[in-house]
Order: C-alpha cells, then sequence, then structure tokens
C-alpha cells in the first residue's frame, strides 16, 4: 500500500516485463529522501536499455499514468513510449545517484485491455506506475 492505494508486483499474473532485469538495491540513499515504503518500493525496479512493461487486464478507456524512475549508479539518458508511440517522452535523464522522478500524468488511451511502456536508449529503471481513469 502507497498513499492508500494498492500496487501490484512485476511478479504479478497482470504484470509482463520483457527486455529488463529485475533488480533491488535497498543501500542507495534517495534524493529527494521519501517515507519508507515508497522508498523500499522506488529501490526495487527492472532495468535494461530497452525494457517493455505490459498491464494486461486494463478496462480501454482514458487514463492518467505515472512513471516511476530512479538512478542506482550514474547518469543515464533515454526516451521512454507509451502506448505504442502514443505518447512519446524524448531524453529523460535519470539524474544522479539516488535521484527519482514521478513522471506524469500521461493522457493515454486503453484500446486493446493492456497498457504499455517502453524504452530504449541508455539504461532505464522502472520502479512504479500508477493508472488513474479519468
Amino acid at each position: 500500500m502507497i498513499d492508500g492505494h494498492t500496487w501490484l508486483a512485476g511478479n504479478s499474473s497482470e504484470v509482463s516485463i520483457d527486455g529488463a532485469t529485475a533488480f533491488c538495491n535497498q543501500t542507495v540513499p534517495l534524493n529527494p529522501a521519501t517515507d519508507a515504503t515508497r522508498t523500499q518500493m522506488i529501490r526495487c525496479s527492472v532495468r535494461g536499455t530497452s525494457p517493455n512493461v505490459t498491464i494486461d487486464g486494463v478496462t480501454n478507456g482514458a487514463y492518467d499514468l505515472y512513471l516511476y524512475i530512479w538512478e542506482d549508479n550514474t547518469p543515464q539518458t533515454f526516451s521512454i513510449s507509451l502506448q505504442g508511440g502514443q505518447f512519446f517522452v524524448p531524453n529523460v535523464n535519470s539524474g544522479a545517484a539516488g535521484s527519482w522522478q514521478r513522471m506524469g500524468p500521461y493522457r493515454i488511451e486503453v484500446l486493446s485491455d493492456w497498457v504499455s511502456i517502453d524504452s530504449f536508449g541508455g539504461y532505464a529503471n522502472f520502479s512504479g506506475i500508477e493508472l488513474y481513469s479519468r
């Protein structure tokens, strides 16, 4: 539970991850600091140069999507694509070790019962996704 909301973990049957490796590093101090539960969530992520995260079983409709990213060591630059290019975020800089961001909201339309998040370029660390219907 974070902010009163239940979160699915990467091992949930609704979440599939390709092109990325799951990892946790609970020793990196976060900047900015945040609450203990969110800190633990951020420090566990999937990373890769071309990760794809898909969430199945999402009801078709309009949504606001937030994406948590963080950096565990050296700054990286990468781009993010949502829903197969429906929304594109170019040249994201992950920042110095410990930096994290809650990016969004990105307004997307779900038309096929799934949400897809892709990245390419440098190593992206995806830690969390929030999805709210509009």
